[in-house]
């Protein structure tokens, strides 16, 4: 019985062994993000806005938008972020000139590089990003609109009116999707020419009226990005 039993055992190894063999071979998916799927995954993104803090100035006669943007990033990631991945969309991209990048710790070096029709703002903190830290990170930049013509932009400027939306035309970190921006609190510093009328769609307040300039604060709380913020036009 146990003779029989052995070479039964042995006649079952070799007929799994030589179907195994002739089976072709399937590379698996080694990432744990493509097991359930069997496709790559985008990774997650690693930097959450909590807030933002615009400073914007129109100048409608140069067709420019001046504008400071002050993004309350906290970091996802638990290994710390010594670099950061700024993305601005198209149609801005072509656009915009950066003057500055800069967090607590002063001015911070920073390259431009194209992606498609964006423009990605790379940049090396000085003091990296803690695991699960915050920090805010200061772009300075310009929007010039001369012959802009994309009625459905996020950002619009002409000699006559003008209108902002909560996110699509400032930097924002990669991996970011402008459609999918969900915003806990903003603020928008905003000076308009003094002769300009304002319609602002969230709570706003009239600070001073200077000789060229009126400005005013706005702010808003749990906003997206398609979230109009202001229109305002020239009386």
């Amino acid at each position: 019985m146990l003779l029989a039993f052995l070479v039964s055992d042995t006649t079952l190894r070799l007929a799994l062994l030589l179907l195994l063999a002739s089976m072709p071979f399937t590379r698996l998916p080694h990432h744990p993000a493509m097991l359930a799927t069997g496709r790559q995954t985008a990774a997650p993104v690693q930097l959450h806005v909590e807030a933002v803090e615009l400073d914007v100035r129109l100048e409608p006669t140069t067709y420019t938008l001046a504008a400071k943007a002050m993004l309350g990033l906290r970091s996802r990631s638990l290994k710390p972020l010594p670099a950061i991945r700024l993305l601005l969309p198209a149609p801005f991209a072509a656009r915009a000139r950066i003057y500055a990048v800069w967090d607590h710790s002063g001015f911070l070096p920073w390259y431009r590089a194209r992606l498609e029709n964006d423009f990605l703002i790379v940049t090396t903190f000085t003091q990296p990003i803690r695991p699960l830290g915050q920090r805010w990170l200061v772009v300075r930049f310009d929007l010039n609109f001369t012959g802009f013509d994309v009625p459905d932009a996020p950002a619009q400027l002409t000699p006559h009116a003008a209108s902002l939306h909560a996110a699509g035309w400032y930097p924002l970190p990669a991996g970011v999707e402008p459609s999918q921006f969900q915003l806990n609190k903003l603020r928008l510093g905003l000076r308009l020419p003094r002769a300009w009328r304002l319609r602002s769609y969230t709570e706003s307040k009239h600070l001073h009226t200077g000789t060229e300039f009126a400005e005013y604060e706005l702010r808003a709380k749990a906003v997206s990005a398609n979230t109009l913020l202001f229109s305002a036009y020239a009386q």
